[in-house]
């Protein structure tokens, strides 16, 4: 969908947006001189994010012959949704999206040797991987 934009007389940017049907004002960061940035606005802007559908990034680690990438971007999305740094990642779930088992135990080996992951293994079972990247703060 298209955002309209709009500028006011003065100089205020506004955006319609079509999902809500209401002008949203466009806020430029950092705050302007003379206003302080709320706290919550200084820890997104120390610690920047990003939103991505998991299907469209399953797609760009095809197309770009990275699926262990993926594999770390799922990670996070699971540790997100469960509100805990510790995912069970099994065979099926990254099957959906094109991450066949070898290629998710090769990420998994790099992710743990690089440190950003911790993973326990118990035989056939599916592994549990603790997340302990230090910027984790989904939880």
């Amino acid at each position: 969908m298209k955002y309209h934009e709009k500028v006011d007389e003065s100089g205020q940017r506004w955006l319609f947006s079509p999902y809500t049907s209401k002008w949203c004002k466009v806020f430029d960061k950092p705050a302007p001189e003379g206003e302080k940035l709320t706290a919550r606005a200084r820890r997104r802007a120390a610690n920047p994010r990003i939103m991505v559908l998991l299907k469209s990034a399953a797609t760009a680690a095809k197309a770009t012959r990275s699926p262990r990438m993926f594999v770390w971007l799922w990670l996070q999305y699971e540790a997100w949704r469960a509100k805990s740094a510790t995912v069970t990642v099994t065979n099926g779930e990254l099957a959906f999206y094109g991450i066949n088992r070898e290629r998710k135990r090769q990420a998994l080996l790099d992710l743990e040797a690089s440190g950003l992951i911790e993973v326990e293994r118990s035989g056939l079972e599916a592994v549990t991987v603790l997340i302990i990247d230090p910027d984790y703060l989904h939880i």
